[in-house]
């Protein structure tokens, strides 16, 4: 049952390793395509802002904005359109996965909203006013596992400002609690992981020394505890090839002797034709049919006496064969 213990601790570890080494190798690739596409787009009318498994701000202060594209996975993004001016209608498209991203809208523009959302919250803290030549702000996007939030410029408030009220005057009583604080920041991750990393190495270090240490003996007794035995075999095997030769050995000298006979009459036999045939050769043919005639049916004789005799030499050997092959299972 240790044993299995520390089997199982070694193959949780490697997973952990394994799952590790790929959840970084993605990072680094996402990382890299994310900051190659927001500096591709810092010339366009509508940029893109990505952040994975950072905390991001983003500020566009005394100019136009023409809408963007956001991108954030595991991070904490804010992007501060405070003091951006607004001439016509714009467009935010966004995707967040396990994320908090903050909006932050001037004064003098409408919002609307159209999120497809999973297991996530959006807030909408903007008032809308019926009024003509306000612009809107229209935000597009999909959220999963995440907290979305558009905030005025004005829900910030300064220290002195707030000197004399109540707490709950304020829906936050400090300025940055508009970020959702579910969401753990990157470094505070990384040094998480750094902690998991090391506590493993040090639990996963004595196992291995102790399953290497008690191995050890253990393929030692193998090795010894399987020599005897293989000598056992072949001392036991040695006889056993012995005596089938032995036993062999009459079988094949059985059939020699049955077909020397057979072979020394097919001899005589077809010698004596042979010499009839010569004989009656010179009689003519009608003798010559004859002589031919009897040759054939004196062969005939021949082959099947030699078929008989094979058969018999046949049935011999399968019957040693048979004997052999019983002889260890009587032994036992």
């Amino acid at each position: 049952m240790a044993k299995k213990s520390w089997l199982k601790v070694l193959v949780g570890i490697g997973a952990v390793a394994v799952a590790g080494k790929v959840a970084y190798d993605k990072y680094k690739s996402v990382k890299e395509a994310y900051t190659q596409e927001e500096n591709e787009s810092v010339d366009d009318e509508v940029k893109k802002y990505n952040a994975v498994c950072q905390k991001k701000l983003v500020e566009v202060e005394d100019e136009e904005f023409t809408g963007c594209e956001i991108k954030t996975d595991l991070s904490s993004t804010v992007i501060d359109l405070g003091l951006a001016t607004f001439e016509k209608d714009v467009y935010i498209n966004f995707t967040s996965n396990m994320s908090g991203l903050t909006i932050i809208l001037p004064e003098g523009v409408n919002v609307a909203c159209d999120v497809n959302k999973t297991l996530s919250g959006v807030r909408n803290l903007v008032d809308n006013v019926d009024e003509e030549g306000i612009n809107t702000v229209y935000i597009i996007g999909k959220a999963t596992c995440s907290s979305i939030e558009i905030v005025p410029v004005n829900f910030y408030v300064e220290d002195e400002d707030i000197e004399g009220l109540e707490d709950e005057d304020f829906l936050f009583d400090d300025e940055d609690d508009f970020v959702d604080e579910t969401v753990e920041s990157p470094k505070s991750i990384m040094s998480k992981a750094k902690e998991v990393v090391e506590a493993v190495k040090e639990k996963a270090t004595p196992v291995v020394e102790s399953v290497k240490e008690k191995a050890a003996p253990v393929v030692e007794s193998v090795k010894e505890k399987a020599a005897p035995v293989v000598e056992s075999v072949k001392e036991k095997a040695a006889p056993v090839v012995e005596s089938v030769k032995e036993k062999a050995a009459p079988v094949v000298e059985s059939v020699k002797e049955k077909t020397a006979p057979v072979v020394e009459n097919v001899e005589e036999k077809a010698g004596k034709a042979a010499s009839r045939v010569r004989g009656l050769f010179g009689r003519g043919k009608k003798a010559a049919e004859e002589a031919v005639e009897e040759v054939e049916e004196t062969v005939e004789d021949v082959v099947d006496a030699v078929e008989d005799k094979v058969e018999d030499a046949k049935d011999a050997v399968e019957e040693k064969v048979e004997e052999l092959a019983l002889e260890p299972e009587d032994q036992e």
